[in-house]
């Protein structure tokens, strides 16, 4: 069975040992042991639970949701019905998230255009909101 600090965690998964610690401490990876210099040690199964947790934590899932579906999964099966009604609400929200990006992405893209008009034209700004006349 394999041992992984967490500084070995920080490293594999790009996140600060600061953020392992709290979401530990916060109960979101069960079963973490630590030796006895009360250094947290994960094993091979508890790395299958960050992946998972940053998934949910980065689509905006609150930390106590975030924990009531963990208990879930240790409660096992029965519980099936929840995690999944929690997984499809999650999902939902991210693909709004996901449109709303695409817009701003859109946008974005709109006015990158239009400068590289103006850049290659030597035209006036017209991407400019600024310089635009509200009749009144």
């Amino acid at each position: 069975m394999s041992a992984y600090t967490v500084k070995q965690i920080s490293d594999k998964f790009n996140i600060t040992t600061h953020t392992i610690r709290f979401y530990d401490d916060q109960g979101l990876f069960p079963d973490v042991v630590r030796d006895i210099h009360g250094t947290r040690l994960f094993s091979d199964e508890n790395l299958d639970w960050i992946p998972l947790v940053l998934c949910l934590r980065n689509t905006g899932m609150s930390i106590m949701d975030i924990k009531h579906y963990v208990d879930l999964c240790i409660q096992g099966e029965s519980t099936v019905r929840e995690r999944y009604e929690i997984i499809l609400k999650q999902k939902s929200k991210a693909e709004s998230d996901l449109a709303e990006l695409q817009h701003r992405l859109e946008i974005l893209q709109m006015k990158e255009n239009c400068y590289e008009q103006i850049l290659s034209q030597k035209s006036g700004d017209a991407c400019n909101p600024a310089t635009r006349k509200v009749a009144n």
